[in-house]
């Protein structure tokens, strides 16, 4: 309840548009289109909100997350990614060799579109009555990646998305039995301690060009490649906008993306974001 609570109102704040939403022991993935460049706020107010709520709920002090990791932003670039990237979310409990299928994951792992309507937690959060601002219940909605599907419409996504996560689950069921190795099972799952930790090693896994925290999941190595471009534009850019700034220039507009000047700061920015010029990169 608390997740999807939180997941709910980070939607509400940000505008993005959640595809899908895993949630494992320890960390969690997520699949969204950020239509009005407010993924930091997301971000923000979704992990915010969790750690302050079950820090109070253990009677804990100490830093939630990872304080030696960054979150990871990976920009999807096409429709080979997208397929890939939601069945990677969705099946990551299958992969981690916990259940045999994703659809009994005792936890949070929702993908299928539509509003689910969500109620406040009242272990944490304030009442009306107590002076608390945030509504009493919040809408989650999931919607398909239709347009990054190259999908007119919900009913084709959700059956591509369907046939494609489905034989990538088959394939990993398929290689767990391979290695000799079972499965935990639900009940299992639930009746761990959640001060319990992996005693798996962490996977470091690269990319084609050896980057093991990759910036971009792209089938199509030329639209890859100019997704790359742009970031690093975007980079030299904002970073020219702030030497300008600390020089003392004026009438400075930093470029479309910028979260943080505008934000905090004021600062003009440039209309647009990076998911209207990956949609157009897809339209050629």
């Amino acid at each position: 309840q608390l997740v999807q609570y939180a997941a709910a109102i980070a939607q509400m704040r940000s505008g993005v548009k959640i595809h899908a939403l895993c949630v494992m022991s320890n960390h969690y993935h997520t699949v969204l289109t950020d239509t009005k460049g407010r993924l930091p706020l997301f971000t923000e107010t979704f992990n915010k909100f969790i750690a302050k709520a079950l820090n109070h709920l253990q009677k804990r002090q100490e830093n939630f997350w990872a304080g030696s990791s960054q979150v990871s932003h990976v920009l999807i670039g096409d429709k080979a990614a997208m397929l890939k990237q939601m069945a990677y979310v969705v099946c990551n409990p299958v992969e981690a060799g916990l259940i045999e299928k994703s659809a009994n994951w005792p936890g949070i792992n929702i993908w299928t579109p539509g509003s689910r309507k969500v109620g406040k937690p009242e272990f944490y959060f304030r009442t009306k009555e107590q002076g608390g601002s945030l509504p009493s219940h919040a809408k989650l909605v999931i919607s398909t990646p239709d347009a990054m599907l190259e999908c007119g419409h919900q009913e084709k996504s959700l059956k591509l998305l369907k046939s494609f996560i489905s034989k990538h689950e088959t394939a990993l069921r398929k290689k767990h039995e391979q290695n000799g190795q079972g499965f935990m099972g639900a009940r299992a799952c639930k009746a761990k301690n959640i001060f319990d930790s992996p005693n798996t090693q962490p996977k470091i896994k690269s990319d084609e060009d050896g980057n093991i925290n990759p910036k971009v999941s792209c089938g199509s190595k030329a639209i890859k490649k100019k997704l790359l471009a742009l970031i690093e534009a975007f980079v030299n850019e904002h970073r020219e906008c702030l030497d300008n700034l600390k020089a003392g220039v004026k009438n400075i507009v930093f470029p479309a993306g910028t979260y943080k000047m505008k934000t905090c700061f004021e600062h003009p920015v440039s209309k647009g974001a990076l998911n209207d010029v990956l949609m157009d990169f897809n339209s050629e």
